[in-house]
């Protein structure tokens, strides 16, 4: 059984990744938690857990799906009936429509659970690069994941230090593979799914790559060059799509001045953000600079 108290003293150890509201979905031994950063639909109707119409699936999503208007039109002409307009309901008709194939045809950044009240199975699914976290716990009778390690350990299980990945930090600074600095909590790996019941993880799968990509032909240097700016510019143009304010931070380097410079061009009002680490690495007066320059509102 889940305990209500234990599960919300999870979902409430990662208040700062979502202050704009709570939910929680609990039946015998499931229970998911849920803390909302509200970027796109702001309504009610975008919080989560999400159910779908017939209640026969149940979705928590951390992430943006960049490509949901597209999605959303596929599947209406399919038949589905939306009821908001959040990209997390894409999800929900996304699986009803496509099962495990859904995964591949997302395009954005996610960590996301699809609870199964017919099968009684839990999908877990985390984006191709890992850029959203996903950690997990998993013993002989319980399975706990999160966001954040704080959650896991919020719930009251003991897991103790792993000392080969404590020299790991201390060496490289981060820990490699799917170790965490605890024994029993592992990451998630990142182009993987899932799939779960009560009697514990009973398939997964990679679904995405880096070494299964298909290989493209040889470019010149001037193609290469035009190519990947195209590419860049794609990528900005696909992450200003929200419903609340968006800023960038500049620093006086050419990666975030080539983003801001992108985003300045394709948004009416940008604000940059530059934050000063003391006089040897102070790069206020050169993100001011470009700041002036492409057209951004900057606070330093």
């Amino acid at each position: 059984q889940v305990e209500k108290e234990v599960l919300l003293a999870m979902r409430d150890a990662m208040f700062h990744r979502g202050p704009d509201g709570a939910g929680f979905h609990i039946e015998s031994s499931l229970g998911l938690g849920h803390r909302r950063l509200s970027i796109i639909d702001l309504s009610e109707k975008g919080n989560q857990p999400m159910l779908n119409i017939d209640r026969s699936l149940c979705v928590i999503f951390n992430g943006e799906i960049y490509n949901f208007k597209d999605l959303r039109r596929e599947l209406e002409k399919k038949g589905h009936y939306f009821q908001s307009q959040s990209d997390t309901e894409v999800l929900l008709h996304g699986f009803e429509e496509w099962g495990e194939e859904l995964p591949a045809r997302l395009y954005g950044m996610f960590a996301f659970a699809i609870w199964d009240f017919k099968q009684k199975q839990l999908f877990l699914c985390r984006d191709r690069l890992g850029i959203k976290p996903l950690y997990c716990y998993l013993s002989k009778n319980k399975l706990l994941f999160a966001s954040e390690i704080k959650a896991l350990l919020a719930s009251g299980v003991v897991s103790d230090m792993d000392p080969d990945a404590v020299a790991q930090n201390m060496i490289l600074r981060y820990v490699p593979g799917q170790k965490t600095l605890f024994k029993n909590i592992k990451m998630f790996p990142p182009g993987y799914w899932a799939k779960f019941d009560n009697k514990g993880m009973h398939e997964k799968h990679c679904w995405w790559s880096l070494k299964n990509c298909s290989q493209h032909g040889q470019f010149g240097q001037k193609q290469t060059e035009e190519r990947f700016h195209e590419l860049l510019e794609e990528a900005v143009v696909d992450r200003l799509v929200a419903d609340v304010p968006l800023g960038t931070f500049l620093s006086g380097g050419i990666d975030s001045a080539t983003i801001a410079a992108m985003m300045a061009r394709n948004s009416e009002q940008v604000v940059s953000f530059t934050f000063g680490f003391g006089k040897e690495f102070d790069e206020t007066e050169e993100a001011k600079r470009i700041a002036g320059e492409i057209g951004t509102d900057n606070i330093a």
